[in-house]
């Protein structure tokens, strides 16, 4: 059960971290864009809805990163036979946010 559970997690922590890595370089180009949008005017409002969708893609990245970072930690202290409590909940919210950000990217 401990050897599913850790090769679960690992691979869980790689696809993660990929998508983190991929939504982070998106908002750097789509903010330059809304960049040259305001530069030449104010923009429309769909295209303020559209840049506070990107916003809140970004901070969910950042989020999933942040938590898929803490996580090889709390495997080596599981491997040692100490189950951190919230171990469970972190992994919960990492699949929560790549599915969220998974079905925010294939509608955009």
């Amino acid at each position: 059960m401990k050897t599913f559970l850790l090769i679960w997690s690992a691979s869980l922590v790689l696809c993660a971290a990929s998508v983190g890595q991929n939504s982070q370089a998106q908002p750097s180009s789509a903010g330059q864009a809304g960049t040259q949008q305001t530069s030449a005017g104010a923009a429309p409002p769909a295209d303020q809805g559209e840049a506070a969708r990107r916003e809140q893609r970004r901070r969910m990245a950042e989020e999933l990163a942040a938590l898929t970072k803490s996580i090889p930690a709390d495997i080596d202290a599981a491997n040692k036979g100490l189950l951190p409590k919230d171990m469970v909940e972190k992994l919960n919210r990492i699949e929560k946010l790549s599915k969220q950000l998974r079905k925010e990217l294939a509608a955009h």
